[in-house]
Formats: C-alpha cells, sequence, structure tokens
C-alpha cells in the first residue's frame, strides 16, 4: 500500500500570514483511498469549515470530477475507484514534537483503524514529531 500525506498548512499560512508558520496550528484530516494508495490530506481549520472543503481542494488540485451536495457540506467523488474513508481533527506542536489526531468527520466518519496509518505518517516526514497519538475525542 502507497502512502502520501499532505499538509495544506504550510501553503495556506505562508500565503496569509507573511510567510510565517505557526509552530501550534490544528485543523481537519481526510483520508481518501485510490485503489492501493492512501492519500491523508490535512487542512488548516480557517482553511477548511468542512472536511468536504478538503475533498473538493485536492479533488480540484488532481482535476478530478465531484460535486458538493445542496449545503454544501459533503463533497461527492464521481470516479468510483476513489473512496473517502473517513476525516477527524488534528493539533501539531512542533515544539513538543507532538500530533494529535481525533475526533471525527460528521460528513465521512472516523477513519477505521487510524492507529495503522501512524507508522507511514512517521515515516512520510510531513510533520517533523516525534509521536503520534491518536484518540476518540
Amino acid at each position: 500500500m502507497n502512502f502520501t500525506a499532505i499538509d495544506y498548512s504550510l501553503t495556506w499560512f505562508k500565503q496569509h500570514y507573511d510567510g510565517t508558520v505557526p509552530k501550534r496550528r490544528g485543523g481537519k484530516f481526510v483520508v481518501l483511498q485510490e485503489k492501493m494508495h492512501i492519500y491523508m490530506l490535512f487542512c488548516p481549520i480557517q482553511q477548511a469549515e468542512y472536511h468536504a472543503n478538503i475533498v473538493a481542494l485536492f479533488t480540484q488540485e488532481r482535476k478530478l470530477s465531484g460535486h458538493y451536495n445542496d449545503k454544501r457540506d459533503v463533497y461527492h467523488l464521481t470516479a468510483e475507484q476513489w473512496q473517502i474513508q473517513g476525516g477527524g481533527h488534528w493539533l501539531l506542536d512542533e515544539e513538543a514534537h507532538l500530533l494529535r489526531l481525533y475526533g471525527r468527520s460528521m460528513a465521512y466518519g472516523t477513519v477505521s483503524e487510524l492507529a495503522r496509518l501512524i507508522p507511514a505518517l512517521k515515516t512520510s516526514q510531513v510533520f517533523a514529531v516525534e509521536d503520534i497519538v491518536c484518540s476518540a475525542s
């Protein structure tokens, strides 16, 4: 299984805060799967009010087709090979070298077996942390 983690917060903060990325930041994350490839996408709360906004951002970047529901709080992918595995929230403290993953997405539910993604997330080095903690709340 291939794994890619993307931290959209780096770009967002650099564009909106004079290039400064806070050492402590957080937001929402979504896990997508295409066949044998897992994508874990992280957005700051300022950029993604809904988990659907993260899915829409990713699909627009990749030129994939999809659409929002009428309330614009769920984004549906048209391509059958893509599956949304769930989502949650994240808090990063770079000074403490800690990433906390918790909660669930109201639109897409909880990522089942989130803990199994931790080794791949650590290896990806998208976050310079020593510890990644998963919790239900």
